[in-house]
């Protein structure tokens, strides 16, 4: 689940790159040689971000189940609430006077005391195992978008958003930058076309002049 997460926060975060490169206005030619440029980067920051998710999967499988959050004890507390309160549920009556559900103090006795070692302790397991849960999961996709998704691919020093900025293109080699930026073929072409124009115009001009 959390690696299908990633996968589709990626795929939001490549979509919008391409576009923003896109709304800038480059020739295809060029665009696409950008794109080719900052792809291996990006495809390393993108696994950089997948690689944390999957750490704190490994994480959380292999943790002790230990927690220091108080909700944990108030989720406790209401599981065992919810757990007595079904029972007396089961007994209760309306009251004719009242028309409010009523149970006699035996019943209440009844359901505190009448266990079983072995329901006892299941039903607190239960209990224990499910309000850890709650607090588990919301843990770790916290986790999961802060560290994974916010720290590797949003803001964080190495974020994907900001690999294409003024000293990447620093970086790049003479050989890569001439090969990005470089005229088309077609347009070295026409460009020559048009400056042998220019100069055949040039000397007609000071044969006729």
């Amino acid at each position: 689940m959390a690696t299908q997460y990633l996968s589709k926060v990626i795929f939001s975060v490549h979509k919008f790159i391409l576009g923003a490169l896109a709304k800038v206005g480059y020739e295809t030619r060029v665009l696409d040689e950008l794109i080719s440029g900052l792809m291996a980067d990006l495809l390393a920051r993108y696994q950089d971000g997948v690689n944390r998710a999957i750490h704190l999967v490994h994480i959380e499988r292999h943790k002790k189940p230990y927690t220091l959050n108080h909700y944990f004890n108030e989720n406790l507390q209401k599981a065992r609430n919810d757990r007595t309160n079904q029972a007396l549920k089961n007994r209760a009556w309306n009251d004719k006077e009242t028309g409010r559900p009523v149970v006699t103090l035996d019943d209440i006795s009844s359901v505190v005391n009448n266990q079983s070692n072995i329901q006892h302790t299941a039903e607190e397991i239960h209990d224990i195992l499910q309000a850890y849960y709650k607090v588990a999961r919301k843990r770790f996709a916290d986790n999961i978008y802060h560290q994974a998704v916010d720290h590797c691919l949003l803001s964080g020093p190495s974020n994907t958003l900001s690999l294409f900025c003024e000293q990447w293109v620093l970086d790049l080699s003479d050989e890569k930058l001439q090969l990005i930026a470089s005229e088309s073929r077609a347009t070295q072409e026409r460009r020559q076309s048009l400056q042998t124009t220019l100069q055949d115009l040039a000397q007609a001009l000071e044969i006729l002049g």
